[in-house]
């Protein structure tokens, strides 16, 4: 009885750990990844004078720091869309619909991955 117990206890603790490395989880780490190499390729060879110049450390920096944490805010966004997503919608209209579905589609995680980005932004500079 005592190991039925143990066994238990060791998964709840099991489900904590891999409940935050979830596939979800991981693939918003790589868009984000993918999202912040492109922006630094981007920054590298532009000749564009408005774009500020990203050295070689402080590209790497970002690269390594910046698309955990936005991941985790892009998971965050969709627990909060999980947890407030409504049951129906009532629309006027095919656009109104299409609008409505699409917000509750990806919304809430962009808008999550977007406030860490501006939190990291702030604290980089």
């Amino acid at each position: 009885m005592d190991i039925k117990r143990e066994e238990n206890e060791s998964i709840a603790e099991s489900t904590d750990i891999t409940s935050f490395l979830s596939p979800v989880y991981i693939k918003y780490y790589f868009i984000s990844l993918i999202f912040m190499f492109v922006i630094m390729v981007y920054s590298f060879f532009s000749s564009n004078p408005e774009i500020p110049e990203i050295g070689f450390w402080k590209g790497l920096l970002i690269l390594i720091i910046v698309p955990p944490i936005t991941a985790l805010g892009a998971f965050i966004g969709r627990l909060f869309r999980d947890y407030t997503r409504p049951d129906f919608i009532l629309t006027s209209g095919a656009g109104d619909t299409f609008k409505t579905k699409l917000f509750w589609s990806f919304g809430p995680q962009l808008i999550g991955w977007f406030l860490t980005l501006l939190v990291m932004d702030n604290m980089l500079r």
